[in-house]
């Protein structure tokens, strides 16, 4: 971006405030984007957003052209304040990671229990992704197998 004088913009309003064990997905790959958008987990849940860039590009924006649904109110503001003071005092994105990682382990041990089932697993702290492998019985099989096993037959 930098070469060709181009903004890179990072939408963090659902990867944000630590999903991935970091406050911003971004900061796992050492990339400082020219804007970063957040919300929803900033005040757990109230309505708060946010837009974060250089004193020189803010400000070359006029007087009241920024603004979104869930601009800033006293509530949503205190909500954030408690919600950072958590995140320090109960090492919320250690416990991210930790929880991240015991996560992916229970996943692989069953991708390898079920190996027809799933077929890759990703992603970073709490944010995983499962990729299901297509089924190997047509669908005929399946429905015609559940109908001879079915509980209340």
């Amino acid at each position: 971006c930098t070469k060709h004088n181009i903004l890179l913009v990072v939408d963090e309003v659902q990867s944000g405030f630590g999903r991935t064990g970091r406050y911003f997905a971004v900061e796992h790959s050492g990339v400082i984007p020219d804007i970063l958008i957040f919300a929803k987990g900033v005040a757990s849940g109230m309505p708060l957003s946010g837009i974060v860039s250089s004193q020189q590009l803010m400000a070359k924006q006029p007087p009241g052209s920024m603004g979104g649904t869930f601009a800033a109110n006293a509530v949503s503001c205190s909500a954030a304040i408690a919600t950072l003071d958590i995140f320090k005092h109960e090492n919320i994105l250690q416990n991210v990671e930790k929880r991240g990682h015991q996560l992916k382990q229970g996943l692989l041990h069953l991708k390898n229990k079920y190996n027809n089932l799933i077929g890759d697993i990703r992603g970073l702290g709490l944010m995983i992704g499962l990729e299901f492998k297509p089924p190997t019985v047509g669908a005929a099989g399946v429905s015609g197998s559940g109908l001879k096993h079915h509980p209340y037959s």
